[in-house]
């Protein structure tokens, strides 16, 4: 175990802590040791506490190996999707709808009744994602889904440019009304310079990739009732609105 893994095991197990609502001192009291022996194990960069990670998943009740790939999503990089997969969607909109429930982690139990499906129906839909290399198809329904990390549309393919225009328009038209402190909005035309423009792209990419893999640990940790569905649009051009098309 290289010394970043090592890192990443820990930030991933304190992430679960607090997911979980245990504290270091509830954590030392199950395994019969100090609060201080806890914090030194999560403060300390080398490997001499290394052992305790065991202790401490035995504590929480998860496997060692879940942690380990649990720490692994949270690190792998973005997704898309390829050509085939691209084309076949474009032409079976819903299945690819379905196929982001179940990589969300939404029950087939879910799927079915929201989309009042039987289960030849279901198990059809499947077996075409399977051949997309998507999921894989398990005894009684149950689905392992392929693509690992933030699943991403690659710009200007044309199930990106369909959906662009399939949900956007819904997505604003909420923001019509009133809206409460759960939402935001904010539209700007201002005159910068090149440089600070540069710099305003770089942030927002960056801003996208934190909160995208914030998302990924929070779906992989948090349960179903601490988790929302939340949905952002940056938009980010060299612009200027036409005043003067306005009639006085």
């Amino acid at each position: 175990m290289t010394e970043i893994e090592y890192k990443k095991i820990k930030e991933t197990l304190k992430d679960m802590l607090k997911a979980k609502s245990l504290t270091y001192a509830n954590i030392a009291e199950k395994m019969e040791v100090s609060e201080v022996t806890i914090k030194r194990f999560f403060s300390q960069s080398d490997h001499s506490y290394s052992s305790k990670i065991f202790e401490i998943c035995e504590c929480m009740e998860i496997p060692f190996f879940e942690l380990v790939e649990l720490a692994k999503d949270n690190t792998r990089k973005h997704f898309a999707l390829n050509q085939e997969q691209d084309r076949y969607f474009v032409k079976n909109l819903g299945h690819f709808a379905i196929f982001r429930e179940l990589y969300r982690k939404n029950t087939i139990a879910d799927i079915k009744k929201r989309w009042k499906l039987n289960n030849n129906q279901l198990f059809s839909i499947l077996i075409k994602l399977e051949k997309l290399q998507l999921i894989e198809v398990h005894e009684k329904n149950k689905v392992k889904i392929i693509p690992q990390g933030v699943m991403e549309l690659n710009k200007h393919t044309k199930l990106e440019v369909l959906l662009r225009k399939e949900l956007t328009t819904p997505f604003l038209e909420q923001f019509d009304g009133e809206y409460d402190n759960n939402s935001y909005y904010h539209n700007s035309e201002v005159e910068m310079g090149l440089e600070t423009k540069s710099q305003l792209m770089a942030e927002l990419d960056e801003l996208t990739k934190k909160y995208c893999s914030l998302a990924l640990r929070d779906k992989n940790l948090l349960p179903k009732n601490k988790i929302v569905s939340v949905r952002w649009l940056f938009c980010f051009s060299e612009y200027k609105t036409r005043w003067e098309s306005f009639t006085i």
